[in-house]
């Protein structure tokens, strides 16, 4: 959106304006700040190229944590050392995403001259919000704007990186127990119908989903997102999601899997792999609910629900170490 700076300013005035004047200029600059903050144009994306200047920084910090892992991994402490191992990754990740959230217009000032020249609005709204003496009412609506375009952003990247750290504690967790990728496994499987698989066991070539003896899904922080992982686990293998819910660095504990979805999940004989801690806290949790009763001792119409996830919860999963234990005895030779 081509625009000069004169024409933008009179944007920003207009943010104390009548409701219907202010709110046209309040999308007219979003537009134009969406554009440059989160452009494909390799030139502008602004918020990339902060992001860019910690990624170094962000890469050693992961590098650390796995030497640290791969040097201590134990498979009957793999719970403990895997959750903190990602808990790890979760800080490396978030420091760049806070960085961006929250000081935003400080980073941009550090930035090498010259690397945003084709931001110039960018640039005037954090010089504007730093330096100009404005209405508070302006100054609340334009550091909005100016907020929403960057959380917009920084929420895309936090899906992204959560993914990538569910994918890594599986690889991580995968090389403890003594399995090698392309001959014990295989990551992103293709198959006919639906959507690849993040893992396969043993090695197999794509499409040979009769020679699959288990596929494994990963959702790192699940709820009734669970549905979504069906097009990934294909018949005639185990099938398994590899879950770090109720850890540190997972943003949902186990309440949001809903009751229809967790019978979803035993009718096709679908399991949870979990860690041992989150998972024992929630099934203590579940054996309260399931027998909580009125004062008339008549049981909540809750307990039914819980007693149909202590059930799955106690018969249809395992822990994090249960499942490396199982495929190391299955697929180490």
């Amino acid at each position: 959106m081509e625009v000069n700076t004169e024409y933008f300013e009179s944007l920003i005035r207009k943010l104390n304006s009548s409701e219907s004047e202010w709110t046209e200029a309040a999308e007219l600059i979003h537009r134009i700040l969406k554009e440059e903050m989160q452009s494909n144009n390799t030139n502008q994306n602004a918020i990339k190229k902060v992001r860019d200047q910690f990624e170094s920084r962000r890469q050693n910090s992961i590098s650390k944590a796995v030497t640290k892992f791969q040097k201590s991994a134990d498979l009957n402490k793999i719970d403990e050392q895997l959750e903190q191992f990602v808990w790890e990754i979760f800080l490396a990740n978030k420091l760049p995403q806070d960085l961006i959230n929250y000081d935003f217009c400080n980073q941009l000032g550090v930035l090498p001259q010259g690397l945003l020249d084709e931001c110039a609005h960018t640039l005037f709204v954090a010089d504007v919000l730093n330096n100009w003496k404005i209405e508070s009412l302006t100054r609340d609506r334009l550091s909005s704007i100016f907020s929403k375009v960057v959380f917009d952003s920084s929420s895309q990247s936090g899906v992204s990186n959560a993914g990538n750290a569910g994918e890594m504690m599986v690889e991580e967790l995968l090389k403890a127990a003594g399995l090698k990728k392309g001959e014990s496994y295989k990551a992103q499987h293709k198959s006919e119908a639906g959507s690849a698989t993040d893992f396969v066991f043993p090695y197999v070539a794509d499409f040979k989903d009769q020679d699959v003896e288990i596929f494994l899904a990963v959702q790192f922080s699940t709820n009734d997102r669970s549905r979504m992982v069906s097009g990934e686990l294909k018949p005639g293998g185990k099938a398994f999601i590899f879950t770090a819910n109720g850890t540190r660095a997972a943003s949902k504990g186990f309440e949001g899997v809903g009751v229809d979805i967790i019978q979803t999940l035993i009718a096709s004989n679908k399991k949870f792999i979990c860690n041992k801690i989150a998972l024992e806290k929630y099934i203590e949790k579940l054996s309260i609910d399931s027998q909580k009763t009125t004062k008339n001792g008549d049981l909540y119409k809750t307990a039914s629900g819980a007693l149909i996830k202590l059930n799955y919860f106690k018969n249809y999963t395992m822990t994090w170490s249960e499942f490396a234990k199982m495929v190391n005895d299955r697929f180490v030779r």
